[in-house]
């Protein structure tokens, strides 16, 4: 789920709805990147703190969040490295280290994609970054 202004209020709902269908493995929270022409979608950083704050607790509470609370503290602090060599995109054909936003002022520093910041941590070697991801991408269940 990528959370923006039209659907922060909803985060609850689809959180509860994954914990409610057994067939799906969890819900994976990334913000929106305030990309030239759709800044006014993107939260501010305390919008985004608070629904982070929420996160947390549920992952706390056994409800199935993907991301990992040591990700999901990145997301909320800012403080993870990016642009990460660790993802290539492509857009209109150019590829690019992590994303074509970085080559937009402010963009990088407002980046909301979750997975960079689990992958910051991963490239730090952060313990639970990494036993999470041998877990994801194993086939095995996503780590608490």
């Amino acid at each position: 789920m990528t959370v923006n202004r039209l659907n922060r209020r909803d985060v609850a709902a689809v959180v509860e709805y994954v914990a409610r269908h057994s067939r799906l493995r969890g819900l994976s929270v990334s913000f929106h990147t305030p990309y030239p022409g759709v800044e006014d979608l993107a939260l501010s950083m305390q919008e985004r703190s608070a629904v982070i704050d929420n996160l947390l607790e549920w992952k706390k509470e056994g409800r199935p969040i993907v991301n990992t609370a040591e990700g999901l503290r990145l997301l909320k602090s800012g403080a993870y490295r990016r642009p990460t060599w660790l993802i290539q995109m492509v857009e209109q054909g150019e590829v690019f280290e992590c994303c074509w936003g970085r080559t937009q002022d402010g963009v990088c520093e407002r980046c909301g994609y979750g997975v960079i910041a689990e992958l910051s941590g991963l490239s730090r070697l952060k313990p639970a970054s990494a036993i999470h991801a041998l877990k994801l991408f194993s086939g095995g269940e996503p780590a608490p």
